[in-house]
């Protein structure tokens, strides 16, 4: 390095500012920014996203086979085929018609000392909720704000 003229000095044949300034290198490879929020690589992940939710969303659960209900009634097999609840069902007819619950919650007995036991269902986070109530083994409570949910 040799001090030329006013106040600049040259590193390798190129000048460099000597007013407080700093300058990139010519020849220094710049750093990519960062990607943003809405760059296209996110749109194209939550697009990928929304189209796996929406091929799950349509595709039909197997709840249960032809075999698993042959001994059932033939009120409660028209219900479970068509994916409705209705009161005194049992436990395992209403698996079958709508699912596993999200939890099961064992409740206090009742006063004459019958088993309660509280499904419930829950969907969007716990935006849409169905709470079913079994007493003795028999659906005796339904309070849903599914609007999608079968009953009779």
């Amino acid at each position: 390095t040799f001090m030329a003229g006013a106040g600049a000095t040259f590193s390798q044949g190129l000048p460099t500012p000597r007013c407080g300034k700093i300058v990139p290198h010519p020849l220094e490879r710049q750093e990519a920014e960062p990607p943003t929020f809405f760059s296209f690589s996110f749109f194209a992940v939550l697009l990928l996203i929304l189209q796996v939710a929406l091929l799950l969303s349509c595709t039909k659960e197997i709840r249960y086979t032809e075999d698993e209900i042959r001994e059932f009634s033939p009120e409660a097999k028209e219900h479970i085929r068509n994916g409705e609840i209705t009161f005194f069902m049992a436990p395992e007819e209403v698996r079958f018609a709508i699912g596993s619950p999200t939890d099961i919650l064992v409740l206090p007995p009742t006063s004459d000392g019958k088993e309660r036991v509280q499904w419930i269902y829950k969907k969007w986070g716990g935006a849409i909720k169905t709470e079913l109530v079994f007493v003795g083994n028999r659906l005796m409570e339904i309070t849903s704000n599914d609007p999608n949910l079968k009953r009779r």
